[in-house]
């Protein structure tokens, strides 16, 4: 568990599974965290649980991130690459309607400071090169550009990847 000001980011638990849905199939959620297409119901679900199994196991970092002491989802951030106490990739996905208050900055900063602490010499994301709101996010986190990109294809639509580190 790691607790910020305002926010406690710890392990989902079976009891998000509705807002975790929620996220995943938020169309402007999708437009930035790379997310399957889910063709049902049940297959949302499966993912839910391999998504709360790796929340709750040992050799992830994947964080639910609440506020109001914990009690309320507000999106996850989880690492998108680990190289053993060499480099840790960070993403992460709020829901809109709890966009433009800070909430993504002060969990992104936590988990960097999380990372560092316990031994990880080096901090990496990536953002879409139109996803200025998450290049903020990762400059006011003191990463700095990578001068690393990539070309990916996402819904469609081919995407310049820009990378950050701290």
């Amino acid at each position: 568990m790691i607790k910020t000001e305002r926010l406690i980011l710890k392990p989902l638990t079976s009891e998000d599974e509705k807002v975790v849905s929620e996220l995943f199939t938020d169309d402007t959620v999708k437009k930035t965290y790379l997310l399957p297409d889910f063709k049902d119901a049940e297959q949302l679900h499966n993912y839910f649980n391999r998504i709360l199994a790796l929340s709750n196991g040992n050799d992830r970092y994947l964080l639910g991130i609440y506020i109001n002491n914990g009690t309320e989802l507000v999106g996850i951030i989880n690492d998108t690459g680990l190289e053993k106490y060499e480099s840790a990739e960070i993403g992460y996905a709020l829901l809109p309607r709890y966009f433009n208050n800070g909430y993504a900055t002060e969990a992104f900063g936590g988990m960097i400071k999380f990372l560092k602490e316990v031994g990880y010499k080096k901090v990496v994301a990536g953002a879409f090169e139109e996803n200025k709101a998450s290049i903020r996010v990762m400059e006011k986190c003191g990463l700095v550009p990578k001068n690393e990109s990539e070309k990916l294809e996402y819904r469609g639509k081919e995407h310049t990847v820009i990378y950050y580190f701290i």
